[in-house]
């Protein structure tokens, strides 16, 4: 029976082999192409990539067995980090000659001011935190309000929560699922933090957590350790804004800021103190969706904006070139004696 199986694996190999050879032949007719799109792709935006040089980087300099074979070691030992498939040699040319902008996210930190309307700013706080399950990298990940105010805002949250997702979120169809179990495990580790106000009910089968507000968090607890990127809203007290704005400048800079507020001088000192990449004022998330206005984030969130004529700025190089005439000035050229440089010491004044 060995025998047999042995034979039966002999006759295999060489089939395997002639799979292979057919298997790359086919794919070689792709990279010779690719090496046209790409010279034609960034010609056209007035780069210039030489084609000895992007068939260096893709392995296509090599004679054709060494490459088969290249290719094939690659398969066999699930290492295709040299083989000539490795299009990620054809970022280096690229990041060589584009410019680049990094979106990242941050812990995005909700202002109540204490002049604030409250209803509204708990109905656009949930329609905002609670979007596609929390999972925006622009979502209000926390909440500072007066502590005077912060069960008012709470009670005017749940109410919201229950007309946007109903009594039982659960069990409806607006809520959505988190995005894999891996999230889902670490966002209901983050529910033990402080004291859950609404919600906290997940559903393991379906991967879906009730939209939930926490009360009495600490900031050393996981919740405030990391992004949550998720429904869960911590919601923190402050007593003094100047204070307050004082140890956010302490943070680290976040993809967005809310500030809710009737008060433009409010207005002008939260946005005055504070670095962010962008916001809103009495309203979430909303300013992502306006495509006039730079969306990007600063320091840790982020570098580089997008969207409309900023995302076109960005990625285009502004040429500069100055065209002079025949009046020349004698005192730029040498030799510098003292007169000259008393000269250009006055002009320069």
């Amino acid at each position: 029976m060995g025998k047999y199986i042995g034979k039966r694996i002999l006759l295999l190999v060489p089939a395997v082999f002639l799979v292979c050879v057919i298997v790359f032949a086919l794919m070689r007719l792709v990279p010779g192409d690719a090496v046209d799109s790409i010279i034609y792709k960034y010609s056209s935006m007035g780069i210039s990539a030489d084609r000895a040089e992007v068939e260096a980087m893709l392995g296509l300099d090599q004679p054709a067995v060494a490459q088969f074979f290249t290719w094939l070691k690659g398969v066999l030992t699930g290492d295709l980090g040299d083989s000539l498939f490795e299009y990620e040699s054809v970022a280096s040319i690229i990041g060589r000659q584009l410019p680049v902008t990094l979106e990242l996210g941050g812990k995005s930190p909700v202002i109540v001011a204490p002049d604030a309307d409250l209803d509204l700013t708990a109905k656009r706080l949930v329609w905002g935190k609670f979007l596609n399950a929390g999972q925006t990298c622009v979502a209000p990940d926390h909440v500072w309000v007066r502590p005077e105010q912060r069960d008012a805002l709470v009670e005017r949250m749940g109410r919201y929560i229950g007309r946007f997702y109903g009594p039982a979120p659960l069990e409806g169809e607006d809520l959505p699922r988190i995005v894999n179990r891996k999230h889902y495990d670490r966002l209901c580790a983050l529910l033990s933090s402080g004291r859950t106000a609404l919600g906290g009910q997940t559903d393991p089968d379906r991967l879906r957590i009730a939209p939930t507000v926490l009360v009495d968090v600490s900031e050393d607890e996981p919740v405030m350790g990391e992004e949550i990127f998720g429904p869960i809203l911590p919601v923190l007290t402050y007593d003094d804004l100047d204070g307050l704005l004082s140890h956010l400048q302490e943070r680290p800079s976040p993809l967005a800021l809310y500030l809710f507020t009737r008060s433009r001088e409010t207005e002008r000192r939260v946005l005055g103190a504070l670095r962010f990449g962008g916001g809103c004022v009495n309203d979430a998330v909303v300013h992502l969706a306006v495509s006039g206005l730079p969306f990007g984030g600063v320091g840790e969130s982020g570098m580089g904006v997008y969207h409309g004529k900023a995302g076109f700025d960005t990625f285009t190089h502004c040429k500069s070139v100055l065209r002079r005439g025949r009046l020349d000035f004698p005192l730029r050229y040498p030799p510098c004696d003292d007169r000259k440089i008393g000269l250009l010491k006055k002009l320069m004044r």
